[in-house]
C-alpha cells in the first residue's frame, strides 16, 4: 500500500485481480453519485466490461484510494510495461468519456503517484470541464514534466425538459420552424411507430438490428460484441435504452441511449440510406429527446455525427491530455 507525498493519509492500494472491479461496485456507485463527472462510461458496469474486452492486450492495474479508511477514488488503468505508458482502461472504445472517478481533491496526487512510476500518462478523451484536466496539468508542473491537451472531437449538450412541446417552442428562429416542419411532414407521409426497448431479453436483438441500420461499419466486430453486453448489462437498472423508428412497417433508423442519473449519451444513430428523404435519423433524434425529457434525462449528450439536431445544443470540446517526461517527448 502506497501513499502520496503531499497528503500521507491517502492510501493508495493496488488490487491484486483486476476483476475484482464487480465486488466494489456498491462503493464505486456511492462515490460516482457524489462526484461532479458522473457518466454512463464511469460506471463498474462499463469498466468491468471494458477490462474484460480490451484489457487483456496489455496489463491491467487496479488500484482503490482511501482517506481515513473511506473510498475516494478508483483507478482502472491500461498499462504498456514495455513504453511504461498507462492510461484508462477504455481507451479503445472511441465514444467513451474516459476520465478518473476520484475526489478532485485528490487527483493531483493520483497524477504525482502515476508519474512516479510511467514516463506517460494518457487521457485520451476528457471532457473540457473535467477536474481532472486541471489536475494533470497542476501535477505536471509541480514534477515538471510536460503536460499536454488537444482538441480531437466535439460532444454536443442539450438540457432537456420533460414538456418537450415546450422545450421546442422555446427555440427561436428557423430551427424551430424546421423541427416542427420535419415532424409533421414525416408524420403526414408514413405511418409512425417508435419503439423503446429496455428489457433485457430483447435488447440485444435490437441493437443489432441498430447497427445494421447503416451501411458503414460504424463500429469493429470487438466493439459491437462488447455493445451488446453493456446494453444488456445496463438493462436491468435502466441504463441503457434502445430505439426503432418503423415507418409503413419497416425499420428506418435506430438509436442505442446511455444514461447514469440525469444525463444521457446518444452513442449511435443510423438510418437505413433508402430513408434519407424522409430525414427519419433527424426524425427519431427528436422522439428521442421527447422520450428522455419524459423520464426524467436532464442533460443529453450526443457526438457530432453529420445529422442536424435542430434544437439548439451547447457544444463542449474533448481533449486528448498527456503527461510526458522530457526525455518521451
Amino acid at each position: 500500500m502506497a501513499k502520496t507525498k503531499k497528503a500521507v493519509d491517502i492510501q493508495i492500494e493496488r488490487i491484486e485481480d483486476p476483476l475484482s472491479i464487480w465486488d466494489y461496485r456498491e462503493k464505486w456507485l456511492s462515490l460516482l453519485n457524489r462526484t461532479q463527472e458522473k457518466n454512463p462510461f464511469l460506471t463498474p458496469h462499463w469498466v468491468f466490461l471494458s477490462y474484460d474486452y480490451f484489457g487483456v492486450k496489455e496489463f491491467f492495474d487496479f488500484y482503490v484510494l482511501k482517506n481515513n479508511g473511506e473510498v475516494v477514488g478508483f483507478l482502472p488503468l491500461s498499462v504498456d510495461s514495455k513504453e511504461k505508458c498507462v492510461t484508462t482502461v477504455n481507451a479503445d472504445l472511441k465514444r467513451a468519456i474516459t476520465d478518473i472517478l476520484a475526489d478532485p481533491s485528490v487527483k493531483e496526487e493520483i497524477f504525482e503517484f502515476l508519474l512516479d512510476r510511467f514516463h506517460r500518462v494518457s487521457f485520451p478523451r476528457v471532457l473540457e470541464n473535467s477536474s481532472t484536466l486541471w489536475a494533470m496539468e497542476k501535477s505536471g508542473r509541480n514534477m515538471d514534466v510536460v503536460f499536454e491537451k488537444e482538441h480531437t472531437d466535439n460532444v454536443n449538450k442539450i438540457e432537456l425538459m420533460e414538456d418537450f412541446d415546450r422545450m421546442l417552442y422555446r427555440e427561436k428562429g428557423k430551427l424551430k420552424g424546421k423541427a416542427i416542419k420535419l415532424m409533421k411532414k414525416v408524420e403526414r407521409d408514413v405511418e409512425v411507430d417508435i419503439s423503446v426497448q429496455t428489457g433485457k431479453k430483447d435488447i440485444a436483438f435490437l441493437l443489432d438490428e441498430v447497427l445494421t441500420l447503416s451501411e458503414e461499419g460504424i463500429f469493429s466486430i470487438g466493439e459491437a460484441a462488447f455493445l451488446r453486453d453493456v446494453t444488456t448489462l445496463f438493462s436491468p437498472s435502466g441504463w441503457s435504452r434502445v430505439y426503432i423508428f418503423k415507418a409503413d412497417g419497416w425499420p428506418v433508423a435506430g438509436g442505442v441511449v446511455f444514461s447514469y442519473e440525469e444525463s444521457s449519451f446518444l452513442y449511435v444513430l443510423s438510418q437505413r440510406k433508402e430513408s434519407e428523404e424522409i430525414k427519419a435519423g433527424d426524425y427519431l433524434f427528436l422522439k428521442i429527446l421527447e422520450n428522455e425529457g419524459k423520464i426524467g434525462t436532464r442533460y443529453f449528450y450526443f457526438f457530432d455525427d453529420g445529422f442536424t439536431p435542430l434544437i439548439s445544443s451547447t457544444k463542449l470540446k474533448i481533449k486528448k491530455a498527456v503527461l510526458k517526461r522530457d526525455n518521451d517527448a
